[in-house]
């Protein structure tokens, strides 16, 4: 199974079928693999030969924890121990923590209060889900305080116009780092592919954004390159 899905994963053509071929033989749950930006073998493809490191062991490290918690639940629950201790805490709340003080706000986030939490994983995860109403217990502590048009209204996620920027007023300076950028980091041959990959809508705009940023936050720092 993991030959098959390596040649599946290789000769994908979209993000989806390529994380369909490399969850045969993965050896983490496949939430792990659904929060991936980049694959092993698509990190070592990017990455120059000098700065290469050992994912296995990066990964034990990282998400053993999560892991151990985890383990002897419900499948719900584990989605949730997951959530809150990778997704959740490396990103969401990073980003509002970061995005909140830079317009010098307050933010607090009281359902996932350490006792909140407890509490919920508690309670067996059939009690959290329902064909009819998404979050019910959520919405039966609101009573009639929520509307039904805000219970049932259709999910909306929050997206900025990378599409756009990267084909306008980004385009030169994300063309030069894709091609030839001098990254202190980044085999530009690999970054050549992946615009390729992008350019042929085979690869979200998140990857491209994702190392550009970290290769200009490397340059800024002079972190990689010589003083």
């Amino acid at each position: 199974p993991a030959a098959l899905g390596r040649a599946i994963a290789s000769a994908a053509r979209s993000e989806r079928m390529r994380k369909f071929g490399q969850m045969m033989g993965y050896p983490l749950p496949a939430y792990f693999l659904s929060r991936q930006v980049f694959a092993p073998e698509q990190i070592t493809r990017l990455l120059r030969p000098e700065v290469h490191s050992d994912h296995g062991a990066w990964t034990s490290t990282a998400f053993g924890t999560v892991l151990a918690d985890a383990s002897g639940r419900d499948p719900l629950d584990q989605i949730s121990i997951f959530e809150l201790g990778t997704y959740m805490l490396s990103t969401l709340l990073r980003d509002t923590d970061q995005m909140s003080m830079a317009h010098s706000l307050e933010v607090r986030v009281p359902l996932i209060d350490p006792e909140v939490v407890r509490l919920l994983l508690r309670i067996p995860g059939s009690w959290k889900t329902d064909p009819a109403t998404p979050k019910p217990l959520l919405v039966q502590a609101a009573g009639d305080g929520l509307p039904p048009h805000c219970v049932h209204r259709p999910k909306r996620g929050f997206t900025l116009p990378f599409e756009a920027w990267f084909k306008g007023a980004m385009r030169p300076d994300v063309d030069h780092f894709c091609h030839g950028g001098a990254s202190p980091v980044f085999d530009p041959r690999g970054l050549a592919a992946l615009w390729r990959a992008y350019a042929s809508g085979t690869v979200a705009w998140s990857r491209i954004w994702s190392l550009f940023m970290l290769d200009c936050w490397l340059k800024t720092h002079r972190i990689g390159s010589p003083s």
